[in-house]
């Protein structure tokens, strides 16, 4: 399993949008893809505006999938419009 952390900076004001953009659409888009374990998005309690995704998906070769894919490549320029300061971290879990 590889386990993606990407870390935003989301203005207050607009993360109820952010919020339904990642559940009804980035989410479901990446439900879709193969290999697709996990996507979690959550408020850091050190700051009102730091939010953190974690994506979960069965090995790098499908996580590399779904950053080719069509969904994610038209919903990339979206994402990157709430936050344009992103952080990736990619993880390998130990047990």
């Amino acid at each position: 399993m590889i386990v993606r952390q990407v870390s935003l900076q989301v203005p207050v004001e607009r993360q109820g949008e952010f919020v339904t953009f990642f559940k009804e659409e980035y989410r479901v888009a990446m439900s879709r893809q193969k290999g697709f374990v996990a996507a979690r998005l959550l408020r850091s309690t050190d700051s009102t505006e730091e939010l953190q995704m974690t994506l979960e998906f069965e090995s790098e070769e499908h996580a590399t999938r779904w950053r080719a894919s069509p969904d994610h490549v038209r919903l990339s320029p979206r994402l990157k419009g709430y936050s344009p300061s992103l952080t990736v971290r990619v993880l390998t879990p130990l047990a």
